[in-house]
Order: C-alpha cells, then sequence, then structure tokens
C-alpha cells in the first residue's frame, strides 16, 4: 500500500513541477486546439489558476524582476519542493 500511494504522490509532484515548467508537454497542443475544451477547461486537477498551456510560473513571473532568472526560479523551485517531499514522506515512514 505504500507503494501505492508513493507512486501516486511522485506522479502528481512530477505534474506539478512541469506544469510549471517550460518543458509542459502539452504546450504545443494548445496552440491549435485553443477553442477547445482541452485548453480552455477547468485546468490541470481541475484547477482553474493551473491552465493547460503550462509554463505556469513563468506566466506568474512576468513582470517582476524575477522574469528573467524564471527557470533559475523554476529549478530551485523544484529542489525544495522535491526535498519536502522526500522529509515528509520519511516522516510518514517512522
Amino acid at each position: 500500500m505504500r507503494a501505492v500511494a508513493g507512486a501516486a504522490a511522485a506522479v502528481v509532484l512530477t505534474l506539478v513541477i512541469l506544469h510549471a515548467s517550460p518543458f509542459w508537454p502539452w504546450r504545443a497542443l494548445c496552440g491549435p486546439l485553443a477553442g477547445t475544451g482541452l485548453c480552455d477547461g477547468a485546468g490541470l486537477f481541475g484547477a482553474t489558476w493551473l491552465p493547460m498551456r503550462g509554463d505556469w510560473l513563468a506566466a506568474s513571473l512576468r513582470g517582476t524582476w524575477l522574469a528573467d532568472a524564471a527557470l533559475l526560479v523554476w529549478a530551485l523551485g523544484a529542489i525544495l519542493l522535491l526535498s519536502l517531499a522526500q522529509r515528509l514522506w520519511d516522516a510518514a515512514l517512522r
């Protein structure tokens, strides 16, 4: 059961980290399919603030002094998020 929970948590974290990055795989689909329900729907996990276009972090940093360093902010955030998830997982297994 722990393996299934760990795999599900890993998939969710992977989707969130990919969605915040410029490497979101469905970005190419949202150009030609902009008027369809795939890209204009509720977003990732049904959240309207996570649109299916991806690159969420760069869009939220646009207009700030961190806009030029969006990739660096994403990388540091991913490392911190994964480190926190590992600490929480280790604490839960004790």
